[in-house]
């Protein structure tokens, strides 16, 4: 019985030998080093060991725990991804748990992408929330930080990509935005949503020509993006391209009957292109939604009066004086449309009325 004891614990012995003896002299040390929270000294110990023994999984795992550990996250995924290539099974720890490396590595990118992209969040947000100019900034220009960060600690998450795009357009880097919005898109090259949103970026730095590539390119995966068909239209309308603006506003107003916005540009749109009766018809869509909306009546008043639609624009023109008595437009057209219409009198009281309201602005 002794025998057989001594055997069996000279087979622990020799097990426990060889297990911890597979390990440097220089990893061990590392490892020490952390639990007894010298990271200074582990680092150094740590650059050390991947020296010696580059083909030692471990040694690059601690090297990469310790870069994460100063915010160092470039560093942090060289080395992890390192000791990944050698020996993704091998068992180390990660907040004081031991398991497989591959394991320890994922669950390290994910804490440091979600510690930094959490607050970069809150103070994205906070920023958007406050008037103060200065205080905004600061805001701001910390939120791009942590997003950056996030980005770093685990670069195939693409969800602080946008944040940190329009982060920096807000701080005025236009260069920076653009890099991480053609990020974004280089994830997800058929997002028509992203598209569009990285044409309206173009847009607001002044670049058409690459805003309506964009928009293309979004209506090429969904024919029916309503952002991408209001973008391109009000593209359009900008250059003053009536035609193809009115084009694609009219497949927007098929799906969306009901959208004023889209209305009011169709009737601005149809009114460019001389054809007032359908102007009128898309303004008074509009209006039903804006019965208080000056601008409108007067948009109105004048395609009555340019179409030479005078019987029909007269009822109009008499409640839209009443409506805003001291609109000088609206008395005008009122007037040509009497005239028009042979009422002599009333065309020239309401010419007075428009004279007196605008001066020598009325003709």
């Amino acid at each position: 019985m002794r025998s057989l004891a001594f055997i069996v614990l000279l087979g622990l012995f020799s097990l426990m030998f060889f297990t911890t003896g597979c390990r440097p002299p220089e990893v061990e040390g590392v490892i020490v080093d952390i639990q007894h929270g010298m990271f200074d000294k582990a680092m150094e110990g740590a650059k050390k060991a991947v020296e010696l023994y580059p083909d030692n999984a471990e040694a690059w795992y601690y090297l990469g725990y310790l870069h994460g550990r100063k915010g160092e996250y470039k560093e942090m995924n060289k080395a992890l991804d390192k000791a990944l290539s050698i020996n993704p099974n091998q068992g180390v720890k990660f907040q004081g748990n031991s398991m497989p490396l591959k394991e320890a590595v994922k669950r390290m990118r994910l804490h440091y992408f979600g510690q930094n992209y959490n607050s970069a969040v809150k103070d994205y947000n906070k920023a958007n929330q406050i008037d103060d100019q200065a205080t905004r900034m600061k805001l701001l220009k910390s939120a791009a930080q942590k997003f950056e960060a996030a980005h770093e600690a685990d670069p195939s998450r693409m969800e602080p990509l946008q944040p940190l795009a329009f982060s920096y357009l807000q701080i005025g880097d236009t260069t920076s935005a653009e890099k991480y919005f053609l990020e974004a898109l280089n994830a997800k090259p058929h997002n028509d949503t992203l598209l569009v949103m990285v044409g309206e970026f173009y847009l607001q730095i002044g670049n058409t020509q690459k805003a309506a590539d964009m928009f293309k390119r979004a209506l090429q995966i969904n024919p029916k993006s309503k952002n991408a068909l209001i973008s391109m239209g009000q593209l359009m309308a900008t250059q003053s391209k009536w035609k193809e603006a009115v084009d694609y506003f009219e497949k927007v107003i098929e799906m969306d009957p009901q959208n004023k916005d889209v209305a009011f540009n169709l009737g601005l749109g149809y009114y460019q292109l001389e054809k007032y009766d359908k102007a009128i018809t898309y303004l008074k869509r509009t209006l039903e939604a804006e019965p208080d909306n000056e601008k409108i009546y007067e948009l109105m008043g004048v395609c009555y009066v340019q179409g030479k639609m005078y019987e029909e624009g007269l009822p109009f023109l008499k409640s839209a004086v009443q409506k805003f008595p001291n609109n000088m437009y609206l008395w005008n057209y009122l007037a040509v449309t009497y005239a028009n219409l042979n009422m002599k009198q009333e065309a020239e009281e309401a010419y007075q009325k428009a004279k007196a309201l605008g001066g020598d602005n009325v003709q």
